[in-house]
């Protein structure tokens, strides 16, 4: 959240608009003399720049409305422009988050107006006026409103994927990652004795692999491979090491896995996700190209078993085409010309020999899927999606490829 660096180019920037006789170098070349004056450990280049202003007598005007990027130590009341994440209300107080683009602050609003937040939804621009700053011992600005405060909805709906960062040193952030397990439910007691429970797993967020626990949320339907965006999550240090920490006030969103069903039959489906997929259905879900999120699952090589699910609408994606001489390897899909009748190798699999304007090749077929070829004629033009390349001219056909052979036969 705290932005030395812009905060310092900007108060640079002021210093030469109100005296022109000083250069970006020379005030840079002060805080140098000025961080050696006072000794190691004690000023960073922002502080060294506030005693500069002093004894140079240059007063900088500190804007009234703030983004939470701009927030800093020199300011105590002021209006913030910002974007509604949660709350929560407690007995004698509200606990709320807000963000803008990579920040999230922690904010508490004191009094008996609890229902300041109610009808805001996640997302939604507000703009907190005399909001009180403070600095907590770990360093972490937060918010604290009293009954002089005002909350001003605002029209504009920001997501808040856009608040997501890599995982921060301390304080809150919202971050996109992936479940990895072991996952782990946490039985406890709540002060005031009754039990409570927590969901632990590890979320994987980039290159880093952090512990996180969901406290008091009971029923979470959260499975390894989920892609979440998540938040507020607080970075807190104990025996794990660095441990994101979520309550009541945290917002789930899954956002993957996410498939592109492209052709399939009896809940069967090849599908996109990422690359492609052999997808499982428990629940009919006719016509085909659906985009669906997994909400419960299970990876079951070689396929993906989906119970639950959330549809999107409006997205299509095509599995990758490739023509038979360009040695693909995976699911793909190939557009051919029948050139031979299938001939039984071994009594286990059958071989029929397939050509387009790139050379030749074969499709692989198991004896228990040869009824999904035995319409094809020698001659006859057809599409096999989902047959698996395995670099070397040669495509597999499995129980969840899908053969469409040319209506006019040769």
């Amino acid at each position: 959240m705290d932005q030395p660096n812009n905060k310092l180019e900007s108060i640079i920037k002021q210093i030469i608009t109100q005296r022109s006789d000083l250069s970006e170098s020379y005030i840079k070349e002060l805080i140098k003399i000025k961080k050696s004056e006072i000794g190691a450990g004690f000023l960073t280049d922002l502080g060294a720049i506030y005693l500069i202003l002093n004894e140079l007598g240059i007063k900088i005007e500190q804007k009234q409305s703030l983004t939470i990027g701009e927030i800093d130590f020199g300011h105590k009341i002021a209006d913030i422009e910002c974007y509604y994440l949660s709350s929560v209300k407690l007995p004698n107080r509200v606990v709320f988050y807000v963000f803008d683009s990579n920040n999230v602050i922690r904010g508490v609003l004191w009094g008996n107006d609890k229902n300041a937040f109610e009808g805001l939804k996640t997302g939604q621009g507000i703009v907190i006026k005399k909001a009180i700053i403070k600095e907590t011992l770990e360093g972490i600005f937060e918010l604290h409103l009293n009954d002089k405060s005002e909350i001003i909805k605002k029209s504009d709906i920001k997501n808040i994927e856009s608040a997501c960062s890599e995982i921060r040193s301390s304080g809150p952030g919202v971050y996109r990652g992936t479940v990895e397990g072991p996952m782990r439910v946490i039985n406890f007691k709540k002060k005031d004795g009754s039990d409570g429970k927590g969901l632990a797993f590890f979320l994987k967020v980039g290159e880093q692999r952090v512990r996180t626990v969901i406290w008091n949320k009971n029923d979470l339907e959260i499975y390894e491979g989920h892609e979440l965006v998540i938040g507020p999550l607080v970075v807190k240090k104990n025996n794990y090491g660095t441990e994101l920490s979520g309550d009541d006030s945290t917002i789930i969103y899954k956002v993957g896995p996410k498939f592109t069903l492209i052709d399939g039959k009896d809940k069967h489906f090849i599908a996109i996700n990422g690359s492609s997929e052999m997808v499982e259905l428990e629940f009919d879900l006719p016509p085909t190209e659906n985009v669906i999120i997994a909400k419960k699952f299970q990876m079951k090589y070689p396929n993906f078993k989906i119970y639950d699910y959330d549809q999107i609408k409006g997205e299509i994606a095509n599995i990758k085409t490739t023509r038979i001489t360009e040695s693909a390897q995976g699911l793909v899909k190939i557009d051919f010309i029948v050139l031979s009748d299938p001939v039984l190798k071994d009594n286990e699999y059958y071989e029929m020999l397939i050509g387009d304007d790139s050379g030749e090749g074969k499709l692989i077929i198991d004896k228990h899927v040869f009824n999904l070829v035995s319409m094809l004629a020698i001659g006859q033009k057809a599409t096999a999606i989902g047959v698996q390349g395995n670099g070397k001219r040669s495509f597999r056909v499995t129980s969840y490829s899908v053969i469409k052979a040319s209506k006019t036969s040769p």
